[in-house]
């Protein structure tokens, strides 16, 4: 060690200690993460003719990033890659928060005299499933956006017989880039969405109630 560093460790060990009497030198404190849930707004009209049955709502599927609590975004420059937020992310898992929101109006639409999930472990005549496809928010969008894409089916429990299967995509404009303003669009994305498959299982369920001859194929 030369005579110069020797001569300069007495100062730099005084600085230290200042600086832990003190409670630490100016640092900047460590981020905190948040977390979002979603509570969509109810929008679809109650039922008048409810299905006699019960309809059991599945778990939805969904991969890679999109099957975790991070929430995603796509920047404008790289259109074709995928990235996630840091500090930033959902209370659950969308596709369970999403399953979740299912059941709930299902349930306050009337559309049938039951409506269960696999915790149930009830006997079901009709199955709902699907897949989340993309829950993103597209920041740098023109202008800024999140998008919601489901794939959602129908089919008898007895024979699994698929009688609907459509996919929905909904973009919601979000007031600017920020993630924390990206939420409630998030929220309008998916009540919109929801709305429309709760429209369109009422009318299939219907024509089936009314056509069905109680056999499978």
């Amino acid at each position: 060690m030369s005579a110069h560093l020797r001569s300069r460790l007495p100062g730099l060990f005084a600085i230290v200690v200042a600086c832990a009497v003190a409670g630490g030198c100016a640092l900047d404190p460590p981020p905190q993460d948040a977390f979002y849930t979603l509570a969509p707004v109810m929008t679809a009209a109650k039922s008048t003719k409810p299905l006699a049955g019960t309809i059991l709502v599945n778990r939805l599927t969904a991969r890679g990033l999109t099957a975790g609590r991070q929430i995603v975004f796509r920047d404008k420059d790289h259109p074709f890659q995928v990235q996630r937020y840091h500090y930033r992310y959902w209370a659950d898992a969308p596709a369970v928060m999403i399953q979740d929101r299912l059941v709930e109006l299902l349930r306050q639409v009337g559309i049938a005299d039951y409506v269960i999930t696999p915790a149930e472990r009830a006997k079901a005549d009709w199955i709902v499933s699907g897949s989340l496809l993309l829950f993103e928010h597209h920041p740098y969008a023109q202008p800024p956006a999140v998008v919601v894409e489901l794939e959602l089916g129908i089919v008898r429990a007895d024979c699994r017989d698929p009688v609907f299967l459509k996919r929905y995509l909904v973009q919601e404009p979000a007031p600017n880039n920020q993630i924390d303003q990206a939420i409630p669009a998030f929220e309008r994305a998916l009540t919109r969405l929801i709305d429309q498959f709760l429209k369109d299982a009422a009318r299939v369920l219907e024509e089936q109630t009314r056509v069905d001859a109680g056999a499978c194929r």
